[in-house]
């Protein structure tokens, strides 16, 4: 762990203050499966594509909103997590030049199952058969898991005090102009609060991803530069999230009718608590 010297720090939302003594450490836990189940969440994204022409650039928009709810979920070990998700609205729109498209699926209540793990990452997904509907949101373009990836932050394993970072690198997917593609990221996180809210321990990771150059790759393959900010609040004892927030920002060139041309992206990922139904309130 690397330690920031801080004897006060100020997080959005959180404000932790102390005098100079050396501050306790916190570990910080998975989800549990039981204290998040019946939590409701609504999840975004939004970006904005600028492609690079001679001849006047082409502005591309892309909104994706959806709903859902954590309905049953079970620990293995200290170390993993499975979950159940049902999906309960979604609705997805592109603005490109050529005019506006629009997907919108008020009412699905089909499911999926994930498994994720403290060393973060992207979490494995699988359907049940009759989650046909979720499933192709979760592979369409954009998919949903790309919103969903960023409720997962990577968890040390030890106890960490506020202003101590770890770092982890992975392959992520995410879209990159008109195509989903995967690359490989390094992330660093950092405990920047620990704060009482509604009688819990509510901890605020920060977050700082940059894209790592793939050196297998061929040249004319590499999409640019890739950064991006964030951060994660949640349960400090129960692990379970209450708000993710990023903003990540491409700068590179992609394959376009008419060869590579230049473009800059901007994506925000939000997911959000919106109540609970039952066994989780």
């Amino acid at each position: 762990m690397n330690r920031l010297s801080t004897c006060f720090v100020a997080a959005p939302l959180l404000l932790v203050a102390g005098a100079c003594a050396e501050p306790s450490a916190h570990p910080l836990r998975l989800m549990d499966a039981a204290a998040a189940a019946g939590r409701a969440y609504t999840g975004e994204m939004q970006q904005s594509t600028t492609i690079e022409r001679t001849e006047g650039d082409i502005q591309m928009e892309r909104d994706l909103r959806f709903r859902f709810r954590v309905i049953e979920g079970k620990a293995e070990g200290t170390d993993r997590v499975n979950i159940v998700l049902a999906l309960d609205s979604l609705r997805a729109a592109l603005s490109t030049p050529h005019g506006r498209q629009v997907y919108d699926t008020r009412t699905m209540a089909r499911a999926v199952a994930l498994a994720y793990g403290r060393t973060g990452g992207r979490p494995d997904y699988s359907a049940s058969p009759e989650a046909e509907d979720f499933t192709r949101a979760l592979s369409g373009p954009p998919p949903l898991s790309l919103v969903l990836d960023r409720m997962f932050p990577v968890l040390p394993d030890s106890a960490v005090r506020v202003g101590d970072t770890w770092d982890r690198a992975w392959t992520e997917t995410g879209v990159e102009a008109m195509t989903v593609a995967t690359r490989r990221v390094r992330a660093q996180f950092r405990l920047a609060g620990i704060a009482e809210q509604d009688g819990a321990r509510i901890a605020h990771i920060e977050i700082v991803v940059r894209k790592t150059p793939d050196e297998r790759a061929p040249a004319d393959t590499a999409a640019g530069t890739l950064e991006a900010r964030g951060a994660v609040v949640m349960g400090a004892d129960d692990g379970v999230v209450r708000e993710a927030d990023y903003e990540e920002v491409i700068t590179g060139s992609g394959m376009f009718p008419g060869g590579r041309t230049p473009f800059r992206q901007t994506t925000r990922y939000r997911i959000a608590q919106a109540g609970s139904t039952g066994a989780g309130s």
